[in-house]
């Protein structure tokens, strides 16, 4: 299991095993909740299951960002 932050958002990033492959697992926190974000994408490793959980995370909070700015 990963942390990082990406503009005040505490992300979590795990990769679940499901029958061989692997799928990306991201939690988006912040101050009013948390968002969770299941890859639908296979991988055949954890490392690029959890990188693509990085960028969909990140991508998230970019677009949550936008909206929220108008």
């Amino acid at each position: 299991m990963k942390h990082l932050i990406h503009h005040g958002y505490l992300v979590t990033i795990a990769a679940n095993n499901e029958k061989g492959v692997w799928r990306g697992h991201a939690i988006i926190n912040r101050d009013k909740g948390k968002f969770d974000l299941h890859d639908e994408v296979c991988f055949p490793t954890e490392t690029e299951a959890e990188e693509h959980a990085v960028e969909l995370a990140k991508h998230w909070v970019n677009n949550h960002l936008q909206k929220m700015q108008g």
